[in-house]
């Protein structure tokens, strides 16, 4: 079990990946570590020299881009050594299957991932937990907001869960997540499936991740892939949430953070991940316009926001406990 270099910390940042944490909350870390020591703990962490899966890379390239983020920002950063989704045997070796539920083998491996990151927590001190909230549905960011949550009622500071980044900007997809896990006070109401797909889709197929396949007619044909898939995947998700009880879900609270003047800093920080930021944008100006974009669907000042949740212990009725209850 690797060990943080000091007990107390200002935050610690769960990380289903080497970047996610910077990806989504790095304008954050970069101001929390003005006041003092940020850690970020990556839990599938473990590479294969080399290693490669359509257009990500999963070799040891990647800790070398962790380590130049740590030192640019600052932050401690240690390693779990889980194996990410693309390389356990017998899971999820597709984009589809990495998309979609976790499987048998995924829960049997969620009591040990729980246990390491409840260990790595009792051997440090902090006020402030954030943990991924499992926005686009990835299996291993999934399974990382379960470990979270299994540990969130024993954690004596706050929990914070951070929208998942880039499946953040995809529009619906909070929305479609928070559905999904719980419901939260003045929501937008939700539109008509085939909206909300045709919404999502339209940004989807426009994104650097598609306009990156070539040729061209393969392109065109895994965009009519990725279209069907998605609507499959929203209509699943969709009766998920339609089939909890309202009693029985947890209030959701936003709490936006101004980054704006983080944002050179965060977006620096990404670019220190270019294996993963040549796949997942255009360039440093798409990524900005993607940010500022997002930011206005959430606060129509000229600035830039991360926006975390949090649950509430409040009863959903007089008399009657929340009960949190899991969707993995």
């Amino acid at each position: 079990m690797p060990q943080p270099t000091t007990g107390r910390y200002q935050a610690v940042f769960v990380s289903p990946h080497l970047d996610d944490a910077i990806f989504s909350c790095g304008g954050t870390i970069a101001r929390l570590i003005k006041d003092g020591p940020v850690l970020v703990v990556n839990v599938f962490s473990r590479c294969t020299e080399g290693a490669r899966k359509y257009a990500l890379v999963l070799g040891e390239e990647r800790r070398r881009e962790e380590k130049a983020a740590a030192s640019f920002l600052g932050y401690d950063a240690i390693c779990l050594e889980e194996t990410d989704a693309f390389l356990r045997q017998g899971s999820c070796r597709s984009i589809g299957r990495l998309f979609s539920s976790p499987t048998a083998a995924d829960l049997a491996d969620l009591p040990r991932i729980t246990g390491r990151l409840a260990e790595c927590l009792a051997a440090v001190d902090s006020d402030h937990l954030y943990v991924p909230l499992g926005v686009g549905w990835h299996v291993d960011h999934v399974l990382c907001h379960q470990a979270a949550l299994n540990l969130a009622s024993g954690f004596h500071g706050r929990v914070f869960y951070y929208e998942d980044s880039p499946y953040c900007f995809i529009p619906n997809a909070v929305r479609c997540r928070l559905d999904e896990i719980g419901h939260w006070a003045e929501a937008p109401l939700r539109g008509s499936l085939i909206r909300d797909w045709w919404e999502t889709c339209s940004h989807y197929l426009r994104s650097a991740v598609i306009r990156h396949v070539r040729p061209r007619p393969v392109r065109w044909a895994a965009s009519v892939v990725v279209a069907a898939y998605l609507l499959g995947l929203m209509r699943q998700h969709r009766a998920v949430g339609d089939a909890r009880s309202p009693a029985r879900c947890p209030r959701l609270s936003p709490q936006l953070e101004d980054i704006s003047e983080q944002e050179g800093l965060k977006l620096d920080a990404m670019m220190c991940y270019e294996s993963q930021f040549r796949t997942l944008f255009h360039g440093r100006p798409d990524c900005e316009e993607l940010h500022r974009n997002y930011s206005r669907t959430m606060n129509n000042r000229d600035a830039v926001f991360e926006r975390f949740w949090t649950l509430s212990r409040e009863p959903a009725s007089p008399g009657r406990h929340q009960e949190v209850e899991a969707v993995v």
